[in-house]
């Protein structure tokens, strides 16, 4: 392929030879034919090289390959020469997605490789978003020594990246000491029992550091070939039963990377699980037509949280308008009486369709807490009458959503909660608390 330099020369090389035919000049003449000379010459052997490169072998090494937003990994791209030929040399483009930034280093480099020899490349890259990725095959430019011409070459190598939610371990502290001063400040009234304190049977587990010796099966023990302590489980006595509805449109892919509204709702429903887990309640998530268990009484914690985040982080939205599959799912799914909150945002085409929450209203408590959207990008500088008109009609679209689906949400009877997407945790962690707190939904 012809570089804009090599176009530029060209143009120059027959601009010089129409001269020279002009004036006859044999000077003139034999440099002309050697300016043709060098041209062929860089050409064949740009493509003589190219043979080369498409032998060339690659690795790609990842120092981890499941990692948490924040997170950062270091990527190590070895390419060989099997070839007695030298390659000449090489643009190796190594392909990051969106997700990641590069905080070391470079994935764009000029090198060239002798014949037999090996090059290394390193460079870091930290997650920025949840989220299943791949990074594809690198790709090779070969140019001349000149710069006339390119030649590009896919070099196959992927990689796969895993990148889960953070846990927010500051605010996940703050809802767990809530709770627990909950629990000592109800005087008069009876604790709600946490997990394995019931009087229903549930089953049997390895022990745990930290279980009461009292609930020790003795008699499981003794038939055990490793002889390891197991642990009688039992159910909850009254534990909160907590459903988070996802509402899942591709509107909650709005914001800059690692900003989305989908980011900080799976963040939240992540620690929100792992906060009820320690307290011994039951979270379920329910998205589009999908459902799973983030936390169930008398399990281990961290499989939960485990569980939870496998789960959650590759959650990726696929249609507009869910709203009634999600609420057959939740039905299908959830039998006993239950808080559901349902998580959205205002990007709503159709007010009406909340109606559909009626058929939850009849067997649950239901609460919605929306999302909302210009408070996802920077204000713009409002100097420009262009700009300051758009944003003055998404205002406006936006107030107008909130008056539709506040109304929506009047006409059933069911609380609403509207909020920025970086404070969602704290809404979800109020709401959970005055759950508890209220004794609401207790099983």
């Amino acid at each position: 392929m012809l570089t804009r330099r090599g176009a530029s020369a060209l143009q120059a090389i027959v601009l010089f030879s129409f001269i020279t035919w002009l004036s006859g000049n044999p000077i003139f003449t034999v440099g002309s034919l050697t300016l043709i000379l060098i041209f062929v010459i860089e050409n064949l052997q740009l493509h003589v090289a190219a043979g080369t490169i498409r032998r060339l072998k690659i690795e790609r090494h990842l120092t981890d390959s499941r990692l948490e937003v924040g997170m950062t990994t270091h990527v190590t791209l070895k390419l060989k020469n099997p070839m007695r030929r030298s390659t000449g040399y090489l643009i190796v483009d190594d392909h990051v997605p969106e997700a990641f930034a590069i905080r070391s280093g470079s994935s764009r480099i000029m090198l060239r490789l002798d014949g037999h020899a090996e090059a290394t490349i390193h460079y870091s890259m930290e997650a920025v978003q949840i989220g299943d990725y791949r990074i594809g095959d690198t790709r090779v430019v070969l140019t001349d020594a000149l710069g006339f011409f390119t030649l590009a070459a896919i070099l196959p190598v992927r990689s796969r990246l895993e990148v889960y939610p953070r846990l927010r371990l500051i605010e996940l502290l703050r809802a767990t000491e809530a709770t627990q001063v909950l629990r000592s400040t109800s005087i008069g009234q009876k604790a709600i029992s946490k997990s394995g304190l019931g009087s229903d049977f549930r089953g049997i587990r390895e022990y745990y550091s930290g279980d009461d010796f009292k609930r020790i099966a003795w008699k499981a023990v003794a038939k055990s070939s490793r002889r390891s302590l197991m642990i009688k489980e039992f159910e909850d006595d009254r534990s909160l039963n907590l459903v988070l509805a996802l509402h899942a449109k591709r509107s909650l892919l709005d914001g800059l990377t690692g900003r989305r509204k989908l980011d900080y709702a799976i963040e939240a429903i992540v620690a929100i699980a792992y906060a009820a887990s320690l307290e011994g309640d039951r979270v379920h998530l329910v998205f589009e037509d999908c459902y799973r268990a983030l936390a169930i009484p008398g399990q281990n914690r961290q499989q939960q949280l485990l569980r939870t985040i496998g789960s959650t982080y590759n959650i990726l939205p696929t249609r507009t308008q869910d709203l009634q599959s999600l609420v057959e799912c939740t039905l299908h799914n959830i039998r006993q009486r239950s808080l559901i909150v349902l998580i959205t945002d205002l990007e709503n085409q159709d007010p009406m369709e909340f109606d559909t929450l009626v058929q939850l209203l009849r067997s649950h408590v239901v609460q919605v807490v929306a999302m909302k959207t210009i408070s996802l990008f920077p204000k713009p500088n409002l100097g420009d009458p262009h700009i300051e008109m758009a944003y003055r009609a998404l205002t406006l679209h936006e107030q107008r959503a909130v008056e539709e689906l506040a109304h929506g949400c009047w006409r059933l009877e069911v609380p609403l909660r509207l909020c920025d997407p970086n404070e969602i945790f704290r809404v979800l962690s109020q709401i959970y608390l005055g759950a508890k707190k209220t004794r609401m939904i207790l099983i």
